[in-house]
């Protein structure tokens, strides 16, 4: 907490990267014992350090961010609402050589498409919920 603390202290306070680390120290700082029940287990699972490590190599740097919070607002509706969506994973990479199969990126469509038609009525419930009009 003292280097986080160093570190705000530092800055004029406006860093998007603070508020992540403050999370991050919450969450490192916590006394939840490790479930030993969970059905993953990977290396470093047990250990906060490792997330802390993987946490901060895998954060963009002030730059990189902005420009990405900038692309963001460029291609997210501003009315988005992330409850009412998708996600689908589409795989195109090399593990579609030998690994696995991977469908071309029209019969992931088709698929949302099914997903879609079958849970519409659920969709417009969620919808209705939430005060979005049908668009």
């Amino acid at each position: 907490r003292e280097i986080i603390d160093h570190v705000v202290q530092s800055t004029d306070g406006t860093d998007p990267r603070i508020v992540l680390m403050e999370k991050a120290i919450d969450v490192i700082t916590d006394d939840t014992p490790f479930d030993k029940d969970a059905k993953y287990y990977y290396s470093g699972v047990e250990s906060k350090i490792h997330h802390t490590a993987v946490f901060y190599a895998m954060r963009p740097n002030p730059f990189y961010a902005d420009k990405l919070d900038h692309i963001m607002s460029q291609i997210i509706p501003t009315d988005f609402n992330p409850e009412l969506s998708f996600g689908l994973p589409v795989r195109a990479s090399d593990k579609c050589i030998a690994e696995s199969e991977c469908l071309p990126f029209p019969s992931y469509m088709k698929l949302m498409g099914q997903i879609w038609t079958t849970h519409q009525n659920l969709i417009g419930d969620i919808a209705d919920s939430h005060g979005v009009a049908d668009s």
